[in-house]
């Protein structure tokens, strides 16, 4: 098994996919990575920014709400936990 150059989905640039990586994915029965080492970390980050502010707007609350719908022509009521 060799080393594998990769193009990254966001910048387009070739990375390496190295044998120990390779190897790694394998083992772990994942699909080749998709981004090169650079945009990974922004991805991560720019999702984990979403995350914290996601939880910022939601509010820390455990109570049901109830939820009017229709269900084949019938109203029902759905109970949501928000």
């Amino acid at each position: 098994m060799e080393n594998k150059f990769l193009v990254c989905i966001d910048c387009g640039q070739d990375f390496v996919f190295t044998e120990g990586e390779q190897q790694f994915f394998r083992d772990r029965v994942l699909a080749p990575p998709k981004r090169c080492p650079g945009c990974r970390v922004a991805k991560r980050e720019e999702m984990e920014t979403r995350r914290n502010e996601t939880k910022r707007l939601l509010p820390d609350t455990k109570q049901c709400i109830q939820s009017p719908g229709i269900n084949n022509g019938r109203e029902v009521s759905h109970n949501i936990l928000v």
